[in-house]
């Protein structure tokens, strides 16, 4: 009798695990269905959402996650979006054309996420001749628009964006610059072989690296003021060959190898308040008597800066 009951009570339980569970659930060991319902936006036509934790993908007509991980792609347009620590990298999809002179629009938020960097995004796109609009979000851009040699206007940079390294080398087309937001404190080689710009923008305070920023910008006329925060203006100016006018160098400054190197046309006063340790070749190439070039200021170091140009 009591095997009996014992039986019929496991008959009873599995009838009841059996009819509580939804079809492909398993109990005790068996298969659990650990599916959760994405809540985030839809994905659209073309669109592919790739969770590197489960390999799970999302495809047209499927919500994505609400909230991306690291490791995360999502693939929409010209575009491939990488999930780093903070928020997306972006790059160009594989088979993208890098001919191609416009590309789509930059998407502003994934997965509760913002788009933080645009390293290498258009690098040697050489036929793009307008920028897309950048997310406001961005963070980094170095190498951005590098070799984009037939790039005419940038509409802006991002308010937020602290590191400009490379972002426009050699885009030799490009002659006006936007604004440098004022949170950027990295500008090595930034505008470095735009030979077509005349004016410089303005250099946010804060900044601290201006080397080889405006390197080989042939058309440039004057410099620009340069804040009491940078450092380093090493090359900042070399082959400037159209420069006529120079603004004051700062205390701060600690670099000044190869500066005004190749500035041919470079003509009035310089007023150096900086004492560098490092400024071989500052003035190489530049003929102070025949440019009527004359160096003041508080700079000890004066005669040594204008021993490294032509002085006869």
């Amino acid at each position: 009798m009591k095997k009996k009951l014992l039986f019929l009570l496991l008959c009873f339980t599995m009838i009841f695990v059996v009819a509580c569970s939804e079809e492909g659930d398993y109990y005790d060991g068996f298969k659990v269905d650990n599916s959760v319902k994405e809540d985030g936006d839809p994905i659209p036509s073309g669109g592919e959402y790739t969770k590197k934790a489960t390999k799970a993908v999302y495809t047209s007509g499927q919500n994505m996650p609400e909230k991306a991980a690291m490791g995360d792609t999502y693939k929409y347009g010209d575009y491939t979006y990488t999930m780093r620590k903070d928020g997306w990298s972006v790059a160009l999809s594989e088979g993208t054309d890098k001919a191609k002179e416009v590309y789509g629009e930059i998407l502003e938020t994934i997965a509760s996420f913002p788009i933080i960097d645009l390293n290498d995004l258009f690098k040697e796109c050489t036929n793009m001749k307008t920028a897309p609009k950048l997310p406001d979000t961005v963070q980094t851009m170095s190498n951005t628009f590098y070799g984009c040699a037939a790039l005419e206007e940038i509409e802006a940079f991002p308010s937020s964006l602290e590191k400009m390294q490379y972002v426009c080398y050699d885009c030799t087309s490009l002659k006006e610059l936007p604004d440098v937001p004022a949170s950027v404190n990295n500008m090595q080689y930034a505008f470095s072989g735009c030979s077509s710009i005349t004016k410089a923008p303005k250099l946010p305070d804060g900044l601290t690296i201006l080397s080889y920023a405006f390197d080989r910008c042939s058309s440039l006329l004057e410099t620009p003021e340069i804040p009491a925060t940078v450092k380093d203006m090493a090359g900042a100016f070399k082959s400037c060959t159209s420069l006529v006018k120079a603004t004051e160098i700062p205390v701060s400054v600690e670099y000044l190898t190869d500066t005004f190197n190749g500035c041919t046309s470079l003509t009035g006063t310089v007023v150096i308040n900086a004492n560098p340790g490092n400024r071989a070749g500052c003035f190489a190439s530049v003929n102070f008597a025949a440019q009527g070039l004359e160096v003041t200021g508080a700079s000890t170091m004066i005669d040594k800066l204008m021993q490294t140009g032509i002085v006869n």
